[in-house]
């Protein structure tokens, strides 16, 4: 009892010097409850920075068991790859770089160590480590060609680095990026990424030329490449349009489509390549090649998204029928009311009145407001006699280029039709000018004016653009 009675006053003369005379806690109290806090949770970040899986702890016990075994070592190795990869701890990082190095020093130049040493470094390169380049250089120098052409050179890492870097602070160094690229692709020729990668610098440029010929090299290099293929079909793509209308390109056209279909037989299954396939036929009026694209495209991937496309496809190509059967199979497959398909689909057959119903979803799930929106709910409103001004009221409208201010003031009656038709310079632009100049014309019953401004509509070839069916179909009611 009377050890008891010690105790208790011992610690109670210790808890009376943590508090002063007023009752409160003192400062060296306080600074030493802060310091014992930090401590504790120091030690609980470190065991959670350090703490291991139940895959690393299984791979240590198979380790310990047969220290000896390469396999084993792998096989940690991984598991801390694996969870750095998951949790992105630098502990399981380290680990797994030193259990590799350790493990090359067993099997020297074994292959699949040295390419697990390779990714390590890789990655820390993408992620913003360039000191480590020279280490993944050097590894990578240390694989023959044929397993350097299974990865991608240390140059691409530090490139992507760089250019995302750069793309942050909005300031490109384009030669460095260039000689970066270009380094690339002379540590390994065959890694068709290098030259993707360099294209599309070109073309962000506007060096259309350079580009296509880095792909052309590339693909020489790499003929089994389908993904070269495809770029070098995009970047035709892109140098058709360049100018503001790739209708006036019909050659960059040609050859993109020549490209695409060198990739059909390589990939059968690129889904993507039918549907551009299928857009480059429609674009040159070939109705039967876009429709055979449009059928395998939906072989493949029927999505409600391609039901959709091959909807607007036939509405295009004046398959009503067709367009309304992939229609519906659009919407059992998920297509959500709001999509613009329902209405283009619709104003092209000349349904008008179901055309406003899908243009008021569509319209309501816009935040903005698009010229050619606004210039269609104009179109619908006065051909399905319901209103839909009272949507776009209040959406800020949005301009894309000139043009589209130019001819939506035109549109407005703000600007005479002599100063919109100065200024376009493109069939795309002409045919716009012709088919919104022949519909004012019919809504003001000058219908000379219309029958002639539609019939221009046509002439222009725009095969893609909604204007010229519908053209087609007011020229239709004008007989």
């Amino acid at each position: 009892m009377r050890v008891c009675l010690l105790l208790f006053f011992c610690f109670y003369l210790v808890g009376c010097q943590a508090l002063n005379e007023s009752g409160s806690l003192t400062e060296a109290a306080i600074k030493k409850i802060k310091q014992d806090y930090q401590q504790k949770k120091q030690r609980t970040e470190l065991k959670k920075a350090t703490e291991k899986s139940a895959k690393i702890l299984a791979a240590e016990k198979m380790l310990n068991q047969d220290s000896n075994n390469p396999e084993k070592w792998y096989n940690l190795g991984m598991a801390y790859w694996d969870d750095y990869q998951r949790t992105a701890r630098a502990f399981s990082h380290d680990q797994a770089r030193d259990t590799f190095e350790s493990l090359l020093k067993m099997v020297p130049g074994n292959v699949v160590t040295i390419k697990a040493l390779y990714n390590i470094y890789y990655r820390d390169l993408i992620q913003g480590d360039v000191s480590a380049y020279s280490t993944a250089q050097d590894y990578f120098n240390q694989l023959a060609p044929e397993h350097q052409k299974t990865v991608n050179p240390p140059a691409l890492a530090k490139y992507i680095y760089l250019y995302y870097d750069q793309q942050k602070r909005e300031k490109f160094d384009y030669p460095y990026l260039h000689r970066t690229l270009l380094q690339a692709i002379q540590e390994q020729p065959h890694a068709d990424a290098s030259y993707i990668q360099l294209a599309k610098l070109y073309s962000s440029q506007s060096y259309y030329p350079l580009a296509i010929a880095t792909l052309k090299l590339g693909a020489e290099k790499n003929p089994q490449s389908t993904d070269l293929l495809k770029a070098i079909g995009l970047t035709y793509e892109a140098r058709a349009s360049a100018q503001g209308c790739h209708y006036d390109n019909v050659q960059w056209i040609n050859r993109a489509s020549r490209y695409y279909l060198q990739a059909v037989p390589l990939q059968p299954d690129a889904a993507d390549v039918h549907l551009r396939l299928a857009n480059l036929f429609m674009d040159r009026n070939m109705s039967t090649l876009a429709a055979y694209e449009t059928q395998l495209l939906l072989d493949m991937k029927p999505t409600a998204s391609n039901y959709a496309f091959a909807a607007h496809n036939y509405a295009l190509m004046g398959k009503k029928e067709m367009a309304s059967r992939y229609l519906d199979q659009a919407k059992s497959a998920g297509l959500l009311p709001s999509d613009s398909a329902y209405h283009e689909v619709y104003m092209i057959s000349g349904e008008w009145l179901k055309a406003a119903l899908s243009f008021t979803d569509y319209i309501q799930s816009q935040k903005r407001l698009h010229v050619y929106d606004a210039i269609k709910a104009d179109m619908i409103t006065q051909q399905s006699k319901l209103n839909l001004l009272p949507l776009i009221a209040k959406k800020q409208m949005v301009y894309s280029n000139d043009w589209q201010t130019l001819i939506y003031a035109w549109w407005q009656n703000e600007i005479s039709y002599e100063k919109l038709e100065s200024v376009a310079s493109n069939k795309c632009e002409r045919a716009e000018l012709h088919f919104y100049s022949g519909y004012k014309a019919m809504q003001s019953g000058d219908l000379i004016t219309a029958n002639s401004a539609f019939n221009k509509t046509i002439e222009e070839n725009t095969y893609r653009f909604i204007e010229r069916p519908l053209a087609k179909g007011f020229l239709a009611k004008l007989k």
